[in-house]
């Protein structure tokens, strides 16, 4: 699964899982780079792309958009994005470059933005009013939520990437493979950022 995923909105609903089933037990594997060795034994993926990028049989959960997120006190709460530290995720087309183009505005392909091969940095980095990072709604609606994080300017840009779940196959389900799969895309379904396409 991926890390980012893992950390922002799997592991903070676990306790509803467990809930519904409390006989599941979970192995999280978070590898950064060449995911399918790492998961090969995997039952179950979840994978974070382009819907090209993906299998045949994958079920695209999420339909997010990017848009910058920081601290609420991080420059007194109104950010100057000319001068704020900014935070991204390393090769994703949803970027600083294509929500500022997408918004109308002025962005030097010059500015320096401090990349992670993880959500997971740049979002910490906001959380501890390190700068602002560039999320999107299925790792940050939730802390926006709670008032962990602000959406300073309010615009949007388009993700061409999400999270899809990349089941087994027919003949290798189980009982809690099954279990896992519908407990998670109802999950989803719930959130405002749920694919219904």
């Amino acid at each position: 699964c991926n890390m980012a995923f893992s950390v922002f909105w799997l592991a903070p609903r676990l306790h509803r899982l467990y809930a519904a089933h409390p006989w599941l037990v979970l192995n999280v594997v978070t590898a950064l780079w060449d995911p399918d060795a790492h998961g090969r034994d995997a039952a179950m993926k979840i994978r974070f792309g382009r819907p090209g990028d993906m299998s045949g049989d994958a079920t695209r959960l999420t339909s997010d958009v990017c848009r910058p997120v920081c601290h609420p006190e991080y420059m007194g709460g109104v950010p100057d994005l000319s001068r704020a530290r900014l935070f991204d995720c390393a090769g994703i087309m949803g970027n600083w470059e294509t929500w500022s183009r997408h918004n109308g505005r002025p962005f030097e392909n010059t500015r320096a933005v401090n990349l992670a091969t993880t959500y997971v940095v740049a979002i910490e980095a906001a959380l501890h009013g390190a700068g602002m990072a560039m999320g999107h709604d299925t790792l940050t609606h939730d802390l926006v939520a709670a008032g962990r994080l602000i959406e300073p300017f309010g615009d949007t840009g388009p993700l061409p990437e999400g999270y899809f779940l990349l089941p087994p196959a027919h003949h290798e389900q189980t009982p809690a493979t099954r279990a896992f799969t519908d407990w998670l895309t109802e999950e989803v379904a719930a959130c405002p950022y749920a694919f219904t396409g």
